[in-house]
């Protein structure tokens, strides 16, 4: 069975799988370090499930920038928001009430 806590796990190698190229451009070398930031999540009153976040996306950053680690910036990624709804094509999307029927993630990556 998938639990949420395996899907946001999925849901964060795919965000760092879809924004590797774009930062690997940006920082012509290497990263000191990546930090993660979830504080907007705790701020919300999410605190446990920001924590299993944050573990899940610093590993998957870790495992995605890997062979990039030594002297230069470091890479800052912070979430602002996720979204996983019971089931993609619930009611928010197979009844027309708006919404978003599916899985999202939300946030900034920064080099510093």
């Amino acid at each position: 069975m998938l639990t949420r806590r395996a899907m946001c796990g999925g849901l964060a190698a795919a965000s760092v799988a879809a924004m590797a190229p774009a930062l690997a451009q940006e920082a012509a070398a290497r990263f000191s370090g990546i930090a993660v930031d979830v504080g907007p999540l705790r701020a919300s009153g999410l605190g446990p499930y920001a924590d299993s976040v944050a573990v899940a996306l610093r590993n998957e950053l870790g495992r995605a920038f890997a062979d990039r680690m030594g002297p230069g910036p470091r890479l800052v990624v912070r979430i602002t928001a996720v979204t996983m709804p019971s089931y993609v094509g619930g009611a928010y999307g197979r009844f027309g009430f708006g919404g978003t029927p599916n899985d999202y993630m939300d946030g900034e990556a920064v080099i510093v």
